[in-house]
């Protein structure tokens, strides 16, 4: 939906459900990390969550000011719906390999 957004309350509509889903994603992920390692390694796990997520932080808008200088806007758009696709694709091969 972001691809195909021209106006701001166009963005705003569509924000809504990207940050809610962005929320339940950051809970979910920092969950499932601090499940997979053990109890007294749960704070280097969080730290190491918190300093990937930093340094995205920091390299974003250098990326994201490439991409809207050269492609425009509705590259944010389609740069998420192919990464997107490629994940699932990814999460499916990897479901098929485990039930083989």
């Amino acid at each position: 939906l972001l691809s195909f957004v021209t106006t701001v309350w166009e963005m705003c509509f569509v924000f809504i459900p990207l940050i809610t889903g962005l929320t339940f994603q950051n809970v979910l992920t920092t969950s499932a990390l601090t499940h997979t390692v053990s109890q007294s390694d749960t704070g280097a796990m969080l730290g190491l969550s918190m300093a990937v997520n930093s340094l995205i932080r920091s390299l974003s808008p250098t990326v994201g000011g490439y991409m809207f200088r050269e492609f425009g806007f509705q590259s944010f758009g389609y740069f998420g719906f192919v990464t997107s696709t490629l994940v699932v694709i990814v999460l499916f091969i990897k479901k098929q390999i485990e039930r083989s």
